[in-house]
C-alpha cells in the first residue's frame, strides 16, 4: 500500500511505483541481497588470503636465528663495513 508523503501528494501510487526502477537505474542502486553477496564474497577472499599467508609462518625454522644475526654482524665488523655506510 502506498502512503502519501510530503512532496508526493500530487503523484498517484502507480506513478511512484513506476518511478522506482528509473531511480534505481539512474543512481545505480543495487538490491540489498546483491550487496550482501558481494560483502560475503570479499570476506571469504580475505579469509583465504589470510590463511595462505599465515600457514607458512608455522613452518619457518627459527632455531638458530640469533646465531645467524651475530655471525652477520661479525662479518660486517670484520670487513670494516658499517650499517651507516649504506645510508640506513
Amino acid at each position: 500500500m502506498c502512503k502519501s508523503r510530503q512532496g508526493t501528494d500530487n503523484n498517484s501510487c502507480l506513478t511512484l511505483e513506476h518511478a522506482i526502477p528509473f531511480i534505481q537505474n539512474t543512481y545505480n542502486i543495487q538490491p540489498k541481497s546483491l550487496a550482501r553477496g558481494v560483502a560475503r564474497t570479499l570476506h571469504c577472499m580475505q579469509l583465504v588470503t589470510g590463511a595462505i599467508f599465515l600457514v607458512p609462518l608455522f613452518f619457518i625454522d627459527l632455531n638458530q636465528i640469533e646465531q645467524m644475526e651475530v655471525d652477520a654482524a661479525l662479518l660486517l665488523i670484520g670487513t670494516g663495513l658499517c650499517i651507516s655506510d649504506h645510508g640506513v
